[in-house]
């Protein structure tokens, strides 16, 4: 399949065809070809244009030797409801307690997501501590599906876990009785989860990392990949005062609509239409 890859480049420019990439993550999460990083430089050699979704991944794509590079920012992956329900009122229908620091973990439950971590470090947290974390979305890994049970376990009371494909309406009453997202990145480019957090308004925490520094420090809570790092943000992100879980809610909401998919089709299509007009 790499080699046909390969010959299906070649012959889409042979015949004249213009390839515009759009690189979501550059090398696959899970295994593709025989030697993905091997397919990654036939596809860098054969696209005239690669969209990124953000200035990290723009950074990453010209080391690599791309040589036009894009920056179109994507939209969230479900978008906000006109008929916003209240945040206890999302809580009631999910059986949430209104004194709880609902923590959430949304989207495809995958390794690369370090799920497992997010739910050791809830089970270390102190006596009394109102975190309480949930994690929603289908693992179709059946061995790191095991992992993730077995760290719910030992995160007792402090975890819920639905290991499923969660419908859109459940997704948002889930955002919507959320305090904070969190996603314990082992490595990313780019994440929808997060994008789509932040535009409910729900704050994030995430590791430090450079592949997520587009996401503006007023709005996300970061912390250093090391063994006490993500259970110190939980804390951290529970101590935080109303008026302050406010700023960040508010400063969420405004950077991941700042952009609606009609942008991001009209910027794409300009840059189709860039390269129509070259041939």
């Amino acid at each position: 399949m790499q080699w046909w890859f390969a010959v299906y480049l070649r012959a889409a420019r042979l015949l004249g065809y213009r390839i515009v990439w759009t690189a979501h993550d550059i090398v696959p999460h899970s295994r593709v070809f025989y030697d993905d990083e091997r397919a990654l430089e036939i596809l860098l050699n054969h696209v005239d244009v690669v969209i990124a979704l953000s200035a990290a991944t723009a950074a990453r794509l010209a080391e690599l030797g791309a040589k036009d590079v894009r920056i179109i920012p994507f939209g969230p992956f479900v978008a906000p409801s006109a008929a916003r329900p209240e945040r206890d009122a999302a809580r009631q229908l999910l059986g949430i307690a209104t004194n709880t620091f609902l923590v959430v973990s949304t989207g495809k439950v995958e390794p690369y997501k370090g799920v497992e971590e997010l739910l050791h470090a809830a089970a270390r947290l102190p006596e009394g501590s109102p975190v309480k974390v949930l994690v929603a979305g289908a693992c179709a890994n059946d061995s790191y599906r095991e992992l993730v049970v077995r760290a719910g376990r030992d995160a007792a009371e402090r975890a819920i876990i639905r290991l499923e494909w969660v419908p859109d309406d459940e997704l948002t009453t889930i955002l919507y009785a959320a305090d904070f997202a969190a996603v314990a990145f082992v490595e990313v480019m780019n994440s929808s989860s997060v994008l789509t957090s932040l535009a409910f308004g729900v704050p994030v925490i995430v590791p430090d990392l450079a592949n997520l520094s587009d996401v503006p420090e007023r709005c996300v809570l970061r912390y250093a990949p090391e063994e006490d790092g993500l259970l110190e943000a939980l804390e951290r992100a529970a101590k935080l005062s109303p008026e302050q879980r406010s700023v960040m809610a508010e400063a969420a909401f405004a950077h991941a609509n700042a952009a609606d998919w009609s942008a991001v089709a009209r910027a794409t299509r300009g840059v189709y239409a860039e390269l129509l007009a070259r041939a």
